[in-house]
């Protein structure tokens, strides 16, 4: 800085020789002026001014580190305080459903040890049973095949999140059972209200002797194409059925069509999984 003062009174039409310039520049009066003491001033002036910007710039680095630390440790503090109060996604979508988990032992009851009298619908990943439970309850319950318990906490959580999707359309879940058992060995099974009138697929090519008018035919067209694109496009995350096919459309006692959405495989969590 002292160079560029000097050099504005060396500028000036006075120079810097004359006290009136010493006084515009430094509030100095009565100050006479010496080359030779300017120029020790200088130079003594100039390891201080060293001096003092290592101190400055010492005590920046030192606030910066401080406020990035300090900053750094208020962020963490805040989301653990968020994990905390909101918990993961699965909590959260668990605390809005009313899903049961289970006893396998109810299950197993439920269906009369898995009989095959009560077997209602089958697939490439399971059976789907018909049980009553201890309520007097009939729901349809569906068995998966082959499974172990590394996919447990996937299952769960896809579970929960069917569970919480709401619609007209859709049959909706009851819960789930997960267990280790000596004999059957790894079990997942998926429980939902029974649909009285069993499938589309009994109705159009099975035997039982029904025979659905064209108006109850664009009934179930319709209702099914809703429950179909709110799957697809309504429910968030997004739900992408991978299996359409007549057999996973239900039919109620008033033959509306509800959506199966027993079969876990045959879904895609679309935005869980981007």
């Amino acid at each position: 800085m002292l160079p560029f003062i000097y050099a504005a009174a060396v500028a000036n039409r006075f120079g810097p020789q004359d006290s009136s310039t010493a006084f515009c520049l430094f509030l100095l009066s009565n100050v006479s002026y010496s080359p030779a003491s300017h120029g020790s001033s200088i130079s003594a002036a100039i390891p201080a001014g060293i001096a003092a910007g290592c101190a400055v710039l010492v005590l920046l680095a030192a606030y910066a580190v401080w406020y990035y630390f300090i900053h750094r440790r208020r962020r963490k503090r805040s989301w653990t305080q968020s994990r905390r109060q909101s918990g993961p996604l699965s909590d959260q979508i668990g605390a809005s459903t009313t899903l049961i988990k289970f006893v396998f032992d109810d299950i197993r009851a439920a269906t009369g040890n898995f009989s095959r009298e009560n077997i209602i619908g089958q697939g490439g990943f399971g059976n789907v049973y018909k049980g009553v439970l201890s309520d007097g309850t009939e729901v349809a319950i569906k068995r998966f095949k082959n499974c172990s318990a590394a996919g447990d906490s996937s299952f769960s959580h896809e579970v929960e999140v069917i569970a919480s999707v709401r619609h007209v359309n859709l049959v909706a879940l009851r819960g789930y059972c997960m267990a280790n058992t000596p004999m059957e060995g790894h079990q997942r099974i998926i429980v939902c209200d029974l649909m009285p009138n069993g499938s589309l697929h009994d109705h159009l090519f099975g035997h039982t002797g029904s025979k659905l008018s064209w108006p109850v035919r664009q009934k179930i067209a319709v209702g099914t194409a809703r429950g179909l694109a709110y799957l697809h496009y309504g429910a968030q995350p997004a739900i992408i059925h991978r299996d359409i096919k007549a057999s996973n459309i239900l039919l109620d006692e008033n033959l509306r069509p509800w959506w199966q959405i027993l079969a876990w495989q045959d879904m895609h969590l679309k935005a869980c999984r981007m």
